[in-house]
């Protein structure tokens, strides 16, 4: 069975070698941090050692994960359901950002995982623009959609 994990970034950067069959998403604050992610997965040129990579830059806010990245995400779900690969999201701190897309994907896939089922400090934009593009239900006129900034 599929699992989805996700967590914080230098877990993750020291577990890479044992990712070899999974699908990655990776999501950084920085071109840097993409790059240093990208470059270690590299590094192991193993046969059997054939992650699928998503790699996506955006901050942990309220706007800045857009409907592209959305999609792409749902495209990389997709494709590990299709292939049964398991799912490793991470993000900086491995809370928002990763636990939105986690989240996200179990309900989508009707995984059940409880700990996913139940967690509530996932980042709402993301797990919003997530549903929507996968067309969960969310209504598009949903205010956590709109990009609107309020005023001080």
């Amino acid at each position: 069975m599929m699992k989805i994990r996700f967590t914080d970034r230098q877990t993750f950067l020291n577990i890479i070698p044992l990712l070899g069959g999974a699908t990655i998403i990776s999501v950084n604050d920085t071109m840097r941090e993409m790059q240093q992610v990208k470059g270690k997965i590299m590094s192991y040129s193993k046969p059997d050692y054939n992650p699928e990579l998503t790699n996506l830059i955006f901050r942990d806010d309220e706007e800045h994960f857009s409907l592209n990245q959305a999609y792409l995400v749902l495209d990389a779900v997709n494709a590990a359901y299709e292939a049964q690969r398991d799912i490793y999201v991470h993000c900086f701190m491995g809370v928002s950002r990763s636990g939105a897309i986690a989240k996200f994907a179990n309900e989508y896939l009707g995984l059940g995982d409880v700990h996913l089922d139940g967690y509530q400090n996932y980042n709402k934009h993301v797990f919003t623009m997530l549903c929507r593009v996968a067309k969960m239900g969310f209504d598009p006129a949903d205010s956590l959609l709109m990009n609107t900034k309020k005023e001080s």
